[in-house]
């Protein structure tokens, strides 16, 4: 795993907090966040680019 990305999962556990999900769901407490679309589209937006398929 390169820095950047070590880093990036170290931001993103202390995000996350105490609870078992890495991507807890912001809606539903005590839930993994099932769905990254509209994320990775405002995403793609702020870095402006068009198109990126996961």
């Amino acid at each position: 795993m390169t820095d950047i990305a070590t880093e990036a999962f170290k931001g993103q556990l202390e995000l996350a907090g105490p609870g078992p999900w890495l991507f807890p769901s912001a809606k539903k407490p005590g839930e993994p966040q099932t769905n990254f679309k509209k994320t990775w589209e405002r995403t793609l937006r702020k870095a402006g680019v068009p198109y990126f398929r996961l």
